[in-house]
């Protein structure tokens, strides 16, 4: 009995026994396709079809290569395999930037809770362009509290990442940390992707990414897992926004907490963040907002929603909308009227600060929601939360403060 598994990517093709050098096209392998759809399996002519479609389960092993590809946009390097995951982070590690490749992921990989080693550190970055072709990454851990620059890549210079999704991510590290990235940098984009589970770290740690810095942005993706830190800079999507970074389109429903400049988005921006929110708790000694921690000169936070049940700060700066303002613009920001100081100091009254607020049935009903929160790339329906439209692991549930 022989068994033959064709991947997600090859299932056009159907092998039999009498061609073995080659592929060919053969109206049987619709009947088998269509019976691996229905049943998983099927048995025919002394061969057994899978239909792969189940994540790859890391055994803890490197892989000699990928799985094809050239690395070119047209025919980019194929990740089928969590090994060949593997394989990209010991290569990079090993001194391959990878600038000007292109990566794509052709099935959902589960890295089994085991010890991850970053795709890339801040002396050998990520260059390259990864798609993650709405697929997922399953169980990331790293738990390497001394050690900076953690996450599923440890730094990005001149990258792309996009269409990725990593659930119940697990990640402990230093300063930059970040659920897909501990820096994004040189330009480098985070785009249509999200972060679930749980990451701490010292400082500059974020949901998405630890640091946004250097030109580069995050857009269109999210986290729900829960951010903590011990010392400055932590938010919800990204602990620091600075050098001329961005954070658009992007939003936080997990619970943040660090010690000074903490945000439900971002906890210091210098740089930007638009149309974006945060429903979770956020919480620390200074400069706590409810989307952004503090805002440094020529920054801006504009038409983003800070929907937290409480923002804390024990000494001082806590504001609804932004902890501590140095200057900067901020149009058409709003903040839940119910929400707390959980027994924190006042919050700032600053008008900038404390946004303007919108009552629980405003937020059911969308009025009170800036408009932008309610079209594209937004998907938008009354008595729920604004999603991105095409992102996996979204319902819209309003949380509990908000029913």
């Amino acid at each position: 009995m022989h068994t033959l598994r064709l991947p997600l990517y090859c299932k056009k093709f159907f092998y039999t026994p009498h061609h073995a050098s080659r592929f060919r096209f053969s109206p049987l392998c619709l009947c088998l396709l269509l019976a691996a759809l229905l049943g998983g399996c099927r048995e025919s002519g002394g061969f057994i079809l899978f239909f792969d479609d189940q994540p790859d389960l890391w055994d803890g092993t490197i892989a000699a290569g990928f799985s094809g590809g050239s690395g070119s946009a047209a025919d980019p390097y194929r990740i089928h395999m969590s090994t060949q995951l593997a394989y990209l982070a010991r290569q990079v590690t090993n001194g391959t930037t990878y600038a000007g490749s292109h990566f794509i992921l052709t099935r959902n990989l589960n890295l089994n809770g085991r010890e991850w080693t970053t795709i890339g550190t801040n002396t050998v970055r990520f260059a390259g362009t990864f798609d993650g072709n709405n697929h997922v990454i399953h169980n990331l851990s790293i738990n390497k509290s001394a050690t900076s620059y953690q996450g599923l890549f440890g730094c990005l210079d001149g990258a792309t990442i996009q269409e990725l999704g990593l659930e119940n991510v697990s990640i402990t590290g230093g300063y930059y940390v970040g659920g897909v990235a501990g820096q994004v940098t040189g330009g480098s984009s985070i785009v249509n992707s999200y972060s679930t589970g749980t990451v701490s770290g010292t400082g500059y740690v974020g949901g998405v990414a630890g640091q946004v810095t250097g030109g580069g942005d995050i857009a269109n993706s999210y986290s729900t897992g829960n951010v903590s830190g011990t010392d400055e800079c932590v938010g919800g999507v990204a602990g620091s926004v600075t050098g001329g970074g961005g954070i658009a389109n992007s939003y936080s429903t997990g619970d943040v907490s660090g010690i000074g400049h903490v945000g439900g988005v971002a906890g210091e921006v210098t740089g930007g963040i638009a149309d974006s929110y945060s429903t979770g708790t956020v919480g620390g000694n200074y400069c706590v907002g409810g989307v952004a921690g503090s805002v440094a000169s020529g920054s801006s936070i504009e038409h983003c929603a800070a929907l937290n049940p409480w923002v804390k700060a024990t000494t001082n700066n806590a504001g609804r909308v932004v902890g501590f303002i140095l200057g900067g613009t901020f149009p058409g920001n709003v903040a839940w009227d119910s929400m707390s100081t959980n027994g924190g100091i006042p919050f700032t009254t600053n008008p900038d600060n404390t946004g303007t607020g919108i009552t629980t049935t405003q937020v059911k009903d969308g009025t009170g929601l800036p408009s932008a929160l309610k079209t594209a790339p937004w998907s938008y329906t009354p008595g729920k939360l604004p999603v991105l439209s095409g992102l996996a692991g979204q319902t819209g549930a309003l949380p509990g403060h908000l029913q």
